[in-house]
């Protein structure tokens, strides 16, 4: 992810079961995500000329074809939240 601020935490998350109105966590500044069942994959921070990147290894019970939806958001508080 780039364009982020220099020393912002990006929280990345993912849902195997796809696109939908999810979870509207207070600790994102109450932002929704936008996929069912949303998991945190990880939490980077973003280096002095705002980038970040996460990198994970997909588990082997991975079925083939199967789809993976992501959503990186930063907490920045209410009204502030930047997905």
């Amino acid at each position: 992810m780039t364009g982020v601020r220099p020393g912002e935490v990006v929280s990345f998350l993912f849902s195997v079961i796809g696109e939908g109105t999810g979870l509207c966590a207070a600790q994102y500044g109450a932002l929704c995500a936008d996929f069912v069942k949303p998991a945190l994959l990880g939490e980077v921070t973003a280096d002095a000329v705002g980038t970040t990147t996460v990198i994970h290894t997909m588990p082997a019970e991975m079925l083939p074809r199967q789809t993976l939806v992501f959503q990186a958001v930063i907490r920045r508080g209410p009204e502030q939240t930047a997905p």
